[in-house]
């Protein structure tokens, strides 16, 4: 369970480690993800699709996937249509769900490739979803947490193909957002 939508806080106090400043109770609040007791139920603005059980009159009111995902980022767009849209979802420790993460992507892309499909979706979820505002600043606080991973990685002497491909598309799409442009990212497949 995550926020939804993200913001820049949530993307810096993680890829910097500033969590580590924070009391845990005001970390597990503020950020959720990793943070949180999951032993505890609690309301929740981002479940896994995998595991979500939904009333039918949800699915009447706010609609079914968005069908301009491909892969990635369709419950992400889902369940802030269902939160906006008045709908509680609860987060329940007892409940067991086994989903075999990732399997339909292995079969088809590498490791790089697969993280690349998940940034493009992320991408046009918040094209979707959010104010350009929030947009822009989630971009351009992914792009400074993946630029100087990039770096760090560069001193470090160690593998970059990922920091590298991340900080390029994070770099692309908030160009195309700072000149007000539809990026090549929403194309349709």
């Amino acid at each position: 369970m995550w926020k939804n939508p993200t913001t820049p806080f949530e993307t810096l106090a993680n890829a910097f480690r500033f969590y580590k400043l924070l009391p845990k109770r005001q970390r597990a609040d503020l950020l959720l993800g990793y943070h949180w007791d999951h032993s505890h139920r609690r309301s929740a603005s981002l479940l896994s699709g995998a595991a979500l059980m939904l009333r039918r009159e949800v699915i009447e009111t706010v609609g079914g996937f968005e069908e301009r995902f491909h892969m990635y980022g369709e419950d992400t767009e889902w369940c802030l249509r269902i939160v906006r849209g008045g709908w509680q979802m609860i987060f329940e420790p007892q409940a067991i769900v086994v989903h075999h993460s990732g399997a339909s992507a292995t079969k088809r892309w590498t490791d790089l490739e697969k993280r690349r499909e998940q940034y493009i979706s992320f991408f046009r979820f918040q094209r979707l979803a959010l104010s350009r505002r929030l947009m822009i600043g989630n971009l351009l606080s992914g792009w400074l947490a993946s630029s100087t991973q990039l770096g760090w990685r560069f001193i470090l002497r160690q593998p970059r193909d990922e920091p590298r491909m991340v900080a390029k598309l994070y770099g692309t799409e908030l160009k195309q957002a700072l000149l007000g442009r539809n990026a090549h990212i929403l194309r349709t497949r």
